[in-house]
């Protein structure tokens, strides 16, 4: 089909999008994006349909199409106001330009002069390798190109290293010129032996000769210039006659070149030119004695010079300050930014959010565009595209094109340079003089001069103002290492190991200490290398370098290995301090692998201790965890507290407090109540650690509803524990505990205030996982005040967000949150904001999941199974359900699957269960939108007929939802109540609830509460 729009036409066939007869270059799926909204642009897309439709079986957050419109904005160049696609804020988008329909191929203007053939079209050079990043070097370029179409002539120099992208920039305005209408006059500088330092000049005079036959008198000038600058002897490379003293005869020659060039220019009206000399050595001194009688009459002539140097060492920067002309502009091209890497990643992989790939890519190339396009165009021929964020781990490959580039860079080097920068490859990226001259063959000035043939080759850089050295690029750095033998790499890194050894004056030096240390292995001694690598390892952990602390803590494992006695002791002590450092830095995966084999080898040694220490790192103080099982957590708290010895009693009462909320201790309340007791009891006054623990684990042992007093106090005591350190990692885990806690009981004002502590402290510590579980929490307000339109912005925010952390759950806990949003809407309802296609049940939530999943087949088209479910759940009257954090959660999910099957089976039995509760929130751990227990009590009364009673328990809820703040739950149970009256015959009852039904209906239309209002408009027409 083909679709004709404004100024546009969209072929679906081709899969082209044309402005007239030209390609919009534009993104596959942002192409789909188009076509699907211009199919039904009918009605209102919604965002979630377009997550279905177009990234089909691929697992994307809903950024992905706020992302694909911005970038087809752009493609059809226009705002969001001006745009056609106009969207329909919280809900999705609608196309609303006129469009034309036909069914026949699209035939381009020029199809007349294409030969016929099966040949598929050229690829858009763009899509296979973009131009980006250079906004800010183009817009003096093509500002340069309009004063020459306006016969004032401009002149600039592109200069930056090799593969900066200097010639790609030069082809853009020199494409930009020919687009409109410029003669063009292209140079290539020349390396070839025996070719003429006019070489490049020659070439431009034969492009000028070619456009003059309509001018006889110019064009015999040409030719006359031409024989003056051809060489006049073979071999010979200088312009004009052989003797070198010459020197008038040549300016002569080079005045005379300057003055027809500008004549030249002249000759054609309303037009103008381009002069292009790429890869110019800054070496031609001729070239640049023409530049600069050019420049002094060029801005009056239509004639646009450019010329792109062909390197930017720092002799050729000396040089150039004496030969570059004042009129001529400079522009130093620099790498790419981490931004436009990404860009140019997301343009060529069509990856929605290559942000992994574009940190390798980034730190191995360092924004260097020659050796990103090769990494980049290997990897793809390497892996599939929509693998290649997953499949790179370890070292990124080079290809053989980025080796012959670098290669290229070092051939020229002496020897003693090659010797002096292989010795500067091992101490590191970057180094001072003093540093290198512990290890290089060379010393003093002798060194200092090789250094500085290194800066002038373009292989180093130095910052005067530190006397610091680093690689021009670490490509260069990597390669010169990769050349080193094993032997004289491990001597070298010896002996830089050994200059730094007692200099060690911060953390930066202690690290490439143990690095150096360890690469010197087996030649150094491995216990400097352990001793070393364990100290780093602490001074990252202290600083909060997680990443790096597990990587130092491997080394020191890796240490270890070198030693000749092996002690279990000290192996399990590395094993648990790389284990705790991968788990700080999210790696759970690995954290498991090396505590798994401390709970080995602790097993086998009897080291109590150590099995402890293995416990605490697999079974972190989190509530989430508390139902969840864990074989290798529970095995070494149980190993630890039979091998720990009696008067361990500190570490006795972390154990027991560790175990009491593992399952299957934490799920029966007696025992994980004697655990706790037990583990409190055991604990000093003064033993700060190991009481708060205790204490931890009393107050989750009270997560049955019914200890909810007791939670209370020890809860209170809790916060007192911690006052005396009020910014630290347990008073952050004790508010959180605190907001959990009061919520529950309805206390929202204490709730409140503990969460804004919570916030604070963890941000000042800069705990990343509770800052996230503070803003989801918070984020909750926005539910509680139905602020849909802020949740969904949010949500997708903090799902994504979560997934970076690598936060446990985070997946089930925005589901959940989901799920409640979308019932404001409809009940049931599709899902209006999109996390994933893949959001499966959680395993370790049997019940609650049961719960959820029948509730959610009840309001379906399958009652029957929904039946059968609620009847294995309710085989014991609901009495044998696990009293744990989400009982009662549970428990309001299957009196609302009871309520949608109006069936009476079972109701009783779970209304006993509630009735207990009836003062309590049913907090589910995700987004606590339950509400009061009362209203699920009141919905079983209704349902089992007892009006009264249903009606004392819906107004129990009413205020303590009004208390909660909770306005959709609010709004729900004055429904309910408003259903009851309209249920009796009593005429000023139902008076009364048809009053409520239309201010109810009111602020729901406020609240955009659609499902209530929708529900108050049904009952208003069903008793009128």
């Amino acid at each position: 089909m083909i679709y004709r729009f404004d100024t546009f036409l969209l072929d679906t066939r081709t899969l082209e999008l044309r402005e007239g007869d030209t390609l919009v270059p534009i993104q596959r799926k942002v192409f789909d994006v188009l076509a699907y909204l211009v199919a039904h642009r009918d009605r209102v897309v919604w965002k979630d349909e377009l997550l279905q439709e177009v990234w089909r079986n691929e697992t994307v957050v809903e950024s992905a199409v706020h992302r694909a419109v911005s970038l087809l904005r752009r493609s059809l160049r226009q705002s969001e106001k001006s745009s056609p696609l106009e969207t329909i804020y919280g809900r999705g988008y609608r196309f609303r330009a006129q469009v034309t329909e036909q069914e026949e191929p699209h035939e381009p203007a020029s199809s007349a002069t294409q030969p016929t053939g099966t040949h598929a079209p050229l690829a858009d050079p763009e899509a296979v390798d973009p131009f980006v990043g250079r906004t800010e070097v183009l817009r003096p370029l093509l500002q340069g190109l309009r004063q020459a179409s306006r016969s004032e002539g401009a002149m600039f120099l592109l200069m930056g290293e090799a593969g900066i992208g200097k010639t790609r920039t030069a082809e853009r305005v020199w494409r930009e010129a020919e687009r409109h209408g410029a003669r063009l006059w292209k140079a290539q500088g020349s390396d070839i032996s025996g070719a003429p330092a006019a070489w490049p000049w020659i070439q431009i005079l034969r492009s000028c000769l070619a456009e003059l036959s309509d001018h006889p008198e110019l064009l015999e000038r040409g030719h006359q210039l031409a024989a003056a600058l051809a060489p006049q002897r073979p071999g010979a490379t200088e312009i004009g006659p052989p003797d070198k003293l010459a020197a008038t005869a040549k300016f002569r020659l080079f005045d005379q070149l300057s003055s027809f060039l500008l004549d030249a220019c002249c000759v054609v009206p309303h037009s103008f030119h381009v002069l292009w000399i790429d890869d110019l050595s800054p070496e031609n001194l001729d070239s640049f004695h023409i530049l600069n009688l050019l420049g002094t009459a060029v801005y009056r002539v239509p004639l646009f010079v450019m010329v792109a140097l062909k390197s930017d060492a720092k002799t050729a920067r000396r040089l150039l300050l004496d030969r570059v002309p004042d009129t001529m502009h400079r522009i130093l091209l620099p790498p790419l930014s981490k931004a436009e890497v990404s860009e140019y990643i997301s343009r060529v992989t069509e990856l929605e959010d290559p942000a992994l790939l574009t940190e390798r890519i980034f730190d191995k190339t360092e924004g260097s565009p020659v050796f990103m396009r090769e990494l980049l165009r290997h990897l793809i021929t390497t892996y599939e595209r929509e693998h290649l964020s997953e499949e790179l781990v370890g070292e990124l490959p080079l290809p053989a094109a980025v080796h012959e580039l670098v290669d290229r860079h070092l051939q020229d080097m002496d020897a003693e340079l090659a010797a002096v920068l292989e010795a500067a490859a091992v101490v590191g990226k970057e180094f001072r003089m003093p540093a290198l001259e512990r290890c290089a063959p060379l010393a003093g000035s002798e060194l200092l001069a090789a250094l500085d043939r290194g800066v002038n080759a373009g292989l180093l850089r130095l910052d005067p103002s530190t006397r610091t050295y680093r690689f021009a690029h670490g490509i260069f750095r990597d390669a010169l290492y990769r050349s080193l033998d094993t032997e004289r790499a491990a001597q070298l890194h010896l002996r830089v190991a050994e200059s730094l050894e007692g200099h060690v004056a911060d953390t930066a030096e202690l690290c490439s200490l143990a690095y150096h240390y360890l690469r010197a292995l087996p030649t150094a001694n491995a216990r400097k290398a352990l001793r070393y690598a364990v100290e780093a390892t602490g001074a990252m952990l202290r600083m909060g370098a997680f990443s790096d602390a597990a990587r130092y803590s491997r080394w020191a494992l890796e240490a270890q290995d070198y030693l000749d006695t092996l002690d279990p002791g000290r192996r399990c002590e590395l094993l648990g301090l790389a284990a705790a450092s991968e788990h700080a830095a999210g790696n759970a995966a690995a954290a498991r692998e090396l505590a798994g084999v401390l709970v080995e080898l602790g097993s086998r040694y009897q080291l109590g201790v150590h099995l402890a220490r293995a416990g605490y790192i697999l079974r972190p103080v989190a509530i989430a965890h508390m139902t969840e099982p864990d074989p290798l957590a529970r095995r070494a708290l149980e190993l630890a507290r039979d091998t720990l010895p009696k008067d361990e009693h500190s570490r006795r009462s972390r154990v027991l407090s560790r175990l009491s909320w593992i399952p299957p201790y934490s799920q029966d309340r007696d025992l994980r109540l004697s655990l706790s007791e037990e583990a409190a009891s055991l604990t000093k006054p003064n033993s700060k650690v190991s009481r708060f623990d205790a204490l931890i684990a009393k107050q989750l042992a009270c997560s049955a509803p019914r200890d909810s007093q007791r939670a209370r106090e020890t809860t209170l005591e809790l916060l007192a524990e911690v006052q005396p350190t009020p910014v630290s990692v347990q008073a952050v885990k004790a508010h959180l505990l605190s907001v959990h806690t009061f919520l529950r009981l309805g206390e929202t004002d204490v709730a409140a205030r503990d969460l804004r502590q919570l916030g604070s402290v963890a941000r000042e510590l800069h705990l990343d996982a509770l800052i996230w579980t503070h803003d989801r929490l918070d984020l909750q307000a926005c539910f509680y005040e139905a602020d849909v339109e802020r949740l969904e912005q949010g949500i997708p925010e903090l799902y994504t967000r979560g997934q970076e952390l690598k936060i446990r759950f985070a997946s089930h806990f925005m589901r959940v949150l989901v799920s409640a949003v979308d019932r404001l809407h409809s009940d049931p309802a599709p899902r209006s904001i999109s996390l994933s296609p893949d959001l499966r049940p959680i395993s370790h939530r049997p019940i609650i999941e049961q719960a959820r999943c029948a509730r959610e087949i009840a309001e379906g088209p399958h009652p029957a199974a929904a039946k059968a479910h609620l009847a294995r759940l309710a085989r014991s009257k609901f009495q044998d359900l696990p009293e744990d954090g989400v009982l009662l959660a549970t428990l309001a999910e299957l009196a609302l699957t009871i309520v949608s099957l109006r069936t009476t089976e079972h109701a009783q039995d779970l209304l006993d269960q509630l009735a207990a509760y009836r003062d309590l929130v049913a907090i589910d751990e995700a987004s606590l939108s339950l509400g009061s227990v009362a209203y699920y009590a009141g919905l079983l009364r209704g349902l089992l007929r007892d009006t009264r009673g249903a009606f004392e328990d819906l107004e129990v809820a009413l205020e303590a939802n009004r208390r909660l703040g909770h306005l959709p739950q609010e709004a729900r149970t004055r429904l309910e109540i408003a259903r009851l009256r309209m249920q009796s015959s009593d005429p000023q009852s139902r008076t009364e609830a048809a009053r409520l039904l239309e201010q109810l209906q009111l602020d729901a239309r406020r609240m955009r509460l659609t499902s209530i209002e929708k529900q108050a408009e049904q009952l208003v027409e069903a008793y009128r």
